[in-house]
């Protein structure tokens, strides 16, 4: 995934856009944590 997301950023920089998101893997509408067990409710911000 941090091989993915840093070519995304590098191709949006190379054409002059900005990115201001963030990534995160979502199941069922929670964020999942690093150890893969459900976390917050992506609703719940």
């Amino acid at each position: 995934m941090d091989d993915f997301v840093d070519k995304f950023i590098a191709f949006i920089e190379e054409n002059g856009w900005n990115f201001g998101g963030g990534y995160r893997t979502i199941v069922d509408g929670h964020y999942i944590n690093d150890d893969g067990t459900k976390g917050e409710y992506v609703f719940d911000h």
